[in-house]
């Protein structure tokens, strides 16, 4: 009896111990899923404020410089890109929109334009027949583009992505005008932009 007695109560000591030491899992199961719950909070309202403040830059450029379409084209994923894709783009009522185009397309597709981005920090284009990549130019003159202005952006370190401003008629904006407004919106945009996802 003795024996079936100190069996009967190391079995009710391992139970307790296992039921223990699971509540102490799940409590810090319970904190690592809030904390991670606040920082992905914390992570929407700065990326949202990171896009508010980007949508008004563009819209700055877009009605400053007569635009028709502004939008943001940017390589990902940031560590090893092999993609172009815009996700911020205003336009005019009106203009179609060039995200519908430029959506995970293949830096190798546009080999010759993805080094010019890279390579050159402002680019004017009078017209897309100027522009030496021929899927680019196809991709532009079927949304209406006749002229761009181009401005590269960084974080200070590396090439995050590129402001575009479109115009599908002649151009009237002097270039030497548009690239000291594209620079004061790139040195603001370059360090909030989030990368894309």
């Amino acid at each position: 009896m003795d024996i079936a007695a100190i069996i009967s109560s190391i079995g009710v000591i391992v139970v307790a111990w296992f039921a223990y030491n699971q509540k102490t899992k799940d409590k810090l199961i319970d904190q690592k899923i809030d904390k991670w719950k606040k920082e992905e909070e914390e992570k929407s309202a700065v990326r949202s404020e990171a896009f508010a403040l980007i949508y008004g830059e563009l819209w700055d450029l877009l009605h400053t410089l007569q635009a028709c379409r502004v939008y943001i084209v940017q390589p990902h994923p940031l560590d090893d890109s092999k993609y172009l894709s815009v996700a911020l783009e205003v336009d005019r009522k009106g203009v179609s929109r060039m995200r519908d185009d430029i959506k995970k397309l293949p830096m190798e597709d546009v080999a010759v334009f993805a080094r010019q981005l890279v390579k050159d920090d402002f680019i004017f284009h009078k017209s897309v027949v100027e522009i030496e990549d021929k899927k680019t130019r196809g991709i532009l003159a079927s949304k209406g583009t006749h002229a761009a202005f181009i401005k590269q952006l960084t974080d200070g370190k590396r090439w995050v992505g590129n402001i575009v401003c479109e115009f599908t008629r002649k151009c009237q904006v002097d270039p030497k005008h548009a690239e000291i407004m594209l620079r004061e919106k790139a040195s603001t945009i370059g360090y909030i932009l989030p990368e894309y996802k």
